[in-house]
């Protein structure tokens, strides 16, 4: 019956979705706009990290914006998706 449905210990975890997990399709990112995001390229053998907010998708490139520091103008980055190595969403509390 129902009656041994909550006998175990059990733990209710809230999340968004695509939270923390690496996006791979391009698809997903139309829902994440204004989300932070956390950028891995591979630049031959370098790799380069770039933290900003998603602003635009469109034909394959992201549109992201980095704050700038001391109030300075954020920058803008027009990213190819193909060349992304790792992207994840990152939690703003």
């Amino acid at each position: 019956g129902d009656r041994d449905l909550f006998d175990h210990d059990w733990q209710l975890e809230v999340t968004s979705p695509g939270i923390g997990r690496p996006i791979e399709n391009i698809r997903l990112l139309h829902s994440q706009l204004n989300r932070l995001l956390n950028i891995v390229l591979a630049e031959g053998d370098e790799q380069k990290i770039i933290i900003g907010h998603l602003k635009a998708v469109q034909d394959g490139v992201l549109t992201v914006e980095v704050s700038g520091k001391k109030k300075l103008e954020p920058v803008v980055h027009q990213i190819e998706f193909s060349k992304i190595k790792k992207l994840t969403v990152e939690v703003e509390w």
